[in-house]
């Protein structure tokens, strides 16, 4: 080679350098092997400088779903290996604001509400495109934060979400716009979870520290009335299929209340769960029950709706945080958070989360379960069954998974 064809080459060389950008490739667990396109490149963690072009990434791993992505570089890869016998197969993870606490799919299924409860915004997430949005609170509530989670009115057409403070707030969002339209006092302190009537014509929602659960008029937003309670902590709410009862759980008393509204929210049931920490309440009224995450007791109750009491005991794994109900409502989904930190409930898990997922159509039989990020607490459930989303409080992440198998 002449000095002038070295010259050459030398400069192409050099120039490949500078245009080379960063790729990174991770999975849980690691040790998968790497192929970029249809050559083996090495086994997570991994990182290689390529030029800029658009890359078929794939990961292998004995006894687990091979995952295949697309990425631009500079970027990074990082990938959920399942069991090669899961329903589920891992899509994406995306980074939220801190502490995300719950999330739902609009009823289209096109975005992803995440509630965060260390920021004054929550976040919306476009499943099409992956673009993240960020929506804040009036600038008024911004230092308080502590925003819980939030549910669509029946038409779709706002998203009522709620901050935990001492003087609690309701704001509504109109979901054309993505704009917060109006906000109000929740009469109510350390406001936690709130649920529409089956017709849709009010709302209510519980209070952590006053101990009661407030009521507004969704059509012009008035506050209604106030329903005092003897349980302890309030959160989840529900009602009978008429419209008719409240149900109330209690998370530091254990109770299991019922109301009647058409009675001035008379007390007609006050039931003692046993102890623990009651979290939701889900109805399924076709079979006239409904089921209750109890977070201390690591179990899920099924209760008799008709006749108010406790059918069965569900064990789970450690602290069942959050309870969803498939669309048809067969699967029950429960995220675990995994067992506190000995300095504190607030700081990390010594360990991850899992997600479990029981047939009640099969005596509440255990079909799936897999570990996702530290404190994972929100479950959100596309209306076709074909998505599933979960939010880790303590990673500041969503991740995506697509069923692939679990039908109703």
């Amino acid at each position: 080679m002449n000095i002038w064809r070295l010259g050459w080459w030398l400069v192409f060389v050099l120039k490949g350098i500078a245009l080379a950008l960063p790729l990174r490739v991770e999975s849980v667990p690691e040790k998968a092997v790497v192929y970029l396109g249809e050559k083996k490149v090495g086994t997570t963690p991994f990182v290689t400088n390529l030029l800029p072009g658009t890359y078929t990434v794939s990961l292998e791993k004995s006894g687990y779903k091979t995952y295949i992505t697309e990425i631009s570089v500079p970027g990074k890869v990082w990938a959920r290996l399942l069991s090669t016998n899961s329903h589920f197969c891992f899509v994406k993870r995306f980074a939220t604001g801190h502490q995300p606490k719950d999330v739902i799919f609009s009823p289209d299924d096109r975005y992803l509400y995440v509630s965060l409860l260390d920021a004054p915004k929550i976040q919306i997430y476009d499943c099409q495109n992956g673009d993240l949005r960020d929506v804040f609170i009036p600038e008024e509530r911004r230092p308080y934060r502590g925003l819980v989670e939030g549910v669509f009115t029946p038409d779709g057409s706002e998203y009522w979400f709620t901050q935990m403070h001492t003087d609690g707030r309701i704001f509504v969002l109109d979901t054309k716009s993505f704009q917060i339209k109006t906000n109000f006092a929740s009469h109510g302190n350390w406001t936690k979870v709130g649920e529409f009537t089956p017709d849709g014509s009010v709302y209510y929602v519980s209070h952590w520290l006053s101990h009661d659960v407030t009521y507004f008029a969704v059509s012009n937003y008035a506050y209604l009335g106030r329903v005092k309670t003897r349980g302890v902590s309030p959160r989840g709410v529900g009602f009978s299929l008429d419209g008719r009862y409240l149900y109330v759980v209690f998370y530091e008393s254990g109770h299991i209340a019922k109301y009647d509204r058409f009675n001035n929210h008379k007390e007609v049931v006050f039931l003692y769960n046993g102890g623990g920490s009651n979290g939701r309440f889900r109805p399924d009224y076709v079979r006239g029950i409904a089921f209750i995450n109890n977070l201390r007791r690591n179990h899920f109750v099924v209760y008799d709706l008709k006749n108010d009491t406790i059918v069965k005991r569900v064990q789970t794994w450690v602290h069942p945080n959050n309870l969803k109900l498939s669309p048809q409502n067969r699967y029950i989904y429960i995220s675990t958070r995994g067992p506190d930190n000995p300095k504190g409930y607030l700081l990390r898990s010594p360990k991850n989360g899992r997600i479990q997922v029981f047939d009640s159509y099969k005596d509440y039989r255990l079909v799936e379960e897999f570990e996702v990020g530290n404190q994972p607490i929100g479950i959100a459930i596309s209306s076709d069954h074909r998505l599933l989303a979960i939010c880790n409080f303590m990673d500041d992440t969503v991740e995506i998974y697509t069923n692939e198998s679990l039908r109703e």
